[in-house]
């Protein structure tokens, strides 16, 4: 028996440095309400058109609200709006991060950038406060 060897023909790659990087700003988030994280935008390397974003790695009952905002290579910032469910897990969550989608030509190019903390609390007013506390005495 001899040896068969297969392969698929060469492919062409391009090796880049990315077009940009997120600084996520630190936010904070009530369950049962919405709110916004912040990123500040580092261009790199400028890219045609437009570019979709999204947060990735968010925590259980927090998710991103459609429509995902779109940035160009111009802009200095990108605000996410976020919801926590009333039953979201609170805490501290850290390393939440960015893909970033553009077109060039005429493929989709993802790349993962930013580290960003949310702190996700108590909704506030659940129970009595101190001077209703006191009131009741």
């Amino acid at each position: 028996m001899g040896r068969i060897r297969v392969s698929s023909p060469f492919v062409d790659l391009t090796i880049s440095q990315p077009y940009l990087s997120i600084d996520l700003q630190r936010s904070a988030l009530e369950r049962g309400k919405q709110g916004e994280i912040v990123g500040v935008l580092h261009q790199i390397k400028p890219f045609p058109g437009k570019a979709s974003v999204k947060l990735l790695q968010m925590p259980k009952g927090v998710k991103m609200l459609e429509p995902a905002p779109e940035i160009t290579s111009q802009d200095p910032q990108v605000v996410f709006r976020i919801e926590a469910e009333p039953d979201a897990l609170a805490g501290l969550y850290k390393g939440i991060s960015c893909e970033v989608a553009l077109h060039e030509a005429g493929q989709t190019i993802r790349q993962r950038t930013g580290s960003g903390i949310l702190r996700v609390d108590e909704q506030r007013g659940t129970g009595p406060t101190a001077s209703q506390a006191g009131a009741q005495k």
